[in-house]
């Protein structure tokens, strides 16, 4: 019960920021994992690209239909062959030691991120130089055409290609960055950070941002909140403990119901679920979602082996796909996630782990570290389940299950008597 409250928690957000101050406004969040690397550019971890993108910023950003469009660069120029391409900084940008960001740390920047990333890696193929020509414009030649190239300068996945100072990048190329001072939105309060525990994001007072609206990654990256703090929960009593102190603000539950729901405090919750079960009884808002009969899905089953489904039936009513419900409340936060399919979703699947790509096939793996030695008990292994034909909705809800479980257990009783 508990590990579906966590798995639940994870996507836990602060989405109502807590006032503890006239002045103050603190965004509380409790992401997926404990921030723990600070270089977006050395490693392409989800948590730090999160980081790197509220702490630093890049030339090019992608918007919600992963178009690129410029974020510090104000304008561009290029050549009728396409083989030389200037461009000037926006006005501004200043880092949060309050140094100008120049053209040198752009360049510099961009140099290390072509030897790390992959997108930065193809870049690097086809580059023939990359110069300042002065402090807010620089030049990059390339050997032949490449379609790709503000794709690529805006890229948001993997190593980002965000710009930090060039006094940063000097040394063993191959160490991360420990400083976290970038241009962006928010500074990250390296003296507030409990490893473990806790990250806090201070709002830049001196960042500009653009006058496009927001737009996916793109358009004026505008701090509403003072600071933001992430609180990490590594384990399910972690995340009791922090709701029935009020320290969780909002909660969305995707079909937790295997949960004791009175521990969900004060929190706002809303429940994405289907059959109307125990977390659907605490919501503050129900979105409905489609049971597996009712939607082409994707499972990966205890084995490892993703395995696809088919719709058997229509869902009912106001019922959607998982996925439907999130695209949509993505886009009713001004963040439109770029799916307009299941395709689609499907494609960033095997973009994110090719297992995906190969349903049917139960992947190799390699045993690992588990259990722990210690002395055996005298009491006897008995199941955690007390009832196994009730564990999920669908069976809770029908009335044919709950007559054929009182005379399953009825004859349970009288054998046993």
């Amino acid at each position: 019960m508990l590990a579906r409250l966590a798995a639940s928690l994870l996507f836990a957000t602060a989405l109502l920021p807590t006032q503890t101050t006239a002045q103050t406004k603190v965004l509380r969040v409790v992401p997926h994992a404990d921030l723990t690397q600070l270089d977006p550019v050395f490693a392409s971890i989800v948590i730090t690209r999160i980081y790197g993108l509220m702490v630093y910023e890049q030339l090019f950003a992608w918007d919600s239909k992963l178009q690129p469009k410029p974020q510090m660069v104000k304008s561009w120029t290029t050549s009728p062959d396409g083989l030389a391409w200037r461009f000037t900084l926006r006005d501004g940008l200043k880092f949060h030691d309050g140094q100008a960001v120049t053209t040198t740390d752009v360049v510099a920047s961009l140099n290390r991120w072509m030897g790390r990333d992959l997108v930065g890696g193809k870049l690097k193929t086809v580059l023939a130089s990359l110069d300042p020509v002065d402090a807010k414009t620089f030049e990059l030649k390339l050997k032949q055409p490449y379609p790709s190239l503000l794709f690529s300068l805006g890229s948001g996945i993997a190593q980002i290609p965000v710009i930090m100072r060039a006094k940063d990048l000097e040394g063993d190329p191959t160490k991360p960055v420990t400083t976290s001072i970038g241009s962006g939105p928010f500074r990250f309060n390296k003296e507030a950070r409990v490893s473990g525990a806790l990250t806090v994001f201070d709002r830049n007072p001196d960042y500009v941002p653009r006058q496009e609206p927001p737009d996916g990654l793109a358009g004026g990256r505008i701090a509403k909140v003072d600071r933001v703090e992430w609180r990490a929960i590594s384990d399910a009593q972690q995340a009791v403990n922090a709701l029935s102190k009020g320290e969780i603000d909002f909660v969305w539950l995707l079909a937790a119901d295997e949960i004791d729901t009175g521990r969900l405090g004060q929190a706002f919750v809303v429940y994405q679920g289907h059959h109307g079960d125990r977390g659907a009884h605490r919501a503050d808002v129900i979105l409905p979602g489609a049971a597996y009969t009712e939607k082409n899905a994707t499972y990966v089953n205890t084995e490892g082996r993703v395995q696809q489904a088919r719709m058997a039936v229509f869902p009912p009513g106001e019922a959607r796909e998982d996925w439907k419900i999130l695209r949509a409340a993505s886009e009713a936060m001004g963040r439109k996630l770029p799916y307009d399919s299941l395709r689609e979703v499907r494609q960033r699947l095997v973009a994110v782990n090719p297992v995906f790509g190969t349903p049917d096939v139960r992947a190799a793996g390699e045993w690992g570290a588990f259990g722990a030695e210690g002395a055996m008990g005298s009491a006897p292994f008995a199941s955690a389940v007390e009832n196994f034909y009730m564990t999920d909705p669908i069976t809770r809800a029908s009335e044919t299950m709950a007559q054929c479980i009182d005379e399953i257990l009825g004859q349970h009783k009288a054998a046993a008597e």
